[in-house]
């Protein structure tokens, strides 16, 4: 049996479709809008290399603008903050276990297991560094001339970590 729908009852259908495609990509656009706000800019990275010694120092390197705050945790929270008055983008290196006067914090030992992360911040600016993740493996595997970097365990020649603003 054929159902009967008159034209006017169609015509009212497809403009409340067509109504509500609208509202669904309006509120998906302001949603994209208003995200995008959020989000902080990138302007640099931190890695993980191994002194002389064979323990682990940060690397922060900053493009275009300083990255000037350093911030290290494990699954506790928060183990190591550091903050440097440097007004010139560049590279610099941070013993996290015994900071220079360049930055200042108080120095940590190096959590023997569990992962940790690394992070670099402006505190004047939205902008971040790109982050690493360290596992222990992951150190043990790290050798000299290259930098622990991204959250997989990659590792890069140094001189092409120094490269990062090129």
């Amino acid at each position: 049996m054929p159902i009967r729908v008159s034209a006017r009852t169609l015509a009212l259908r497809i403009v409340a479709r067509v109504r509500l495609s609208l509202a669904l990509a309006v509120l998906a656009g302001l949603a994209a809008f208003l995200t995008a706000g959020c989000a902080s800019a990138v302007s640099g990275r931190v890695g993980v290399a191994l002194d002389d010694r064979g323990q682990p120092v940060l690397v922060v390197i900053s493009c275009d603008r300083v990255l000037d705050e350093v911030i290290v945790t494990d699954a506790t929270g928060e183990i190591g903050r550091w903050a440097t008055d440097l007004t010139t983008s560049g590279l610099t290196t941070l013993d996290p276990a015994a900071p220079t006067p360049l930055w200042r914090g108080a120095g940590i030992s190096w959590p023997q297991r569990g992962e940790v992360s690394v992070d670099a911040a402006s505190t004047t600016t939205e902008l971040d560094g790109s982050g690493v993740v360290v596992a222990p493996r992951w150190l043990t595997q790290l050798s000299a001339g290259h930098v622990l970097v991204g959250d997989s365990g990659e590792t890069v020649p140094r001189d092409q970590f120094e490269r990062t603003c090129d």
